[in-house]
């Protein structure tokens, strides 16, 4: 098979994923080569590994892109509602506590319930 279809040194596990790379580094010149033997089985559940394909590594990277913008998008919208609620806060604060029983306890607490509410489904 066409040697220009499959990433050096790139062997995956098609039961559980598991992905090796294979490079050989020479602490003579510092170079670093990609490794095309073939690899012994899978250090997770004993199979024979599988070349990967260029299209099979760019598909994971960009999958790999759209989990990481999803959860940009999911903090970029948390930060804009701490951001405006701080705002809010800080409009009704006054110097006779007016912020600490309107808001229940203050922006700690607030920020932390905002954050985690957030963050759990990653």
């Amino acid at each position: 098979m066409n040697d220009g279809l499959f990433v050096p040194g790139a062997w995956q596990c098609q039961k559980c994923d598991f992905r090796l790379m294979k490079n050989i580094l020479s602490a003579t010149t510092g170079d670093v080569h990609a490794d095309t033997s073939t690899p012994e089985n899978c250090a997770n559940c004993d199979v024979p590994l599988w070349r990967v394909t260029w299209e099979a590594d760019c598909r994971e990277a960009w999958q790999h892109l759209e989990e990481e913008m999803e959860k940009t998008r999911r903090l970029t919208k948390v930060l804009k509602e701490i951001a405006y609620w701080r705002r809010d806060a800080h409009a009704h604060d006054d110097d006779c506590g007016h912020f600490r029983r309107s808001f229940g306890g203050g922006d700690v607490a607030q920020i932390e319930r905002i954050a985690r509410a957030a963050i759990d489904p990653l």
